[in-house]
């Protein structure tokens, strides 16, 4: 079986304060939990606006 972690995702209202403020740290922690837990996929979704996505996507 193929497990994606989803909580990388804008629609999170936690998640979407940490993407506006590009809070690095809050991202990782969630890929670090994601990680422990055992899944084989990260799924990232921005959900920011459309004229802001690519650059939101590439922010390191």
């Amino acid at each position: 079986m193929i497990i994606i972690g989803e909580k990388i995702n804008g629609a999170i209202p936690s998640t979407a304060k940490a993407i506006a403020k590009k809070d690095a740290e809050f991202i990782k922690n969630l890929v670090r939990i994601q990680t422990a837990a055992g899944v084989d996929f990260i799924d990232v979704c921005a959900s920011v606006e459309n004229n802001i996505e690519l650059e939101t996507m590439k922010w390191p």
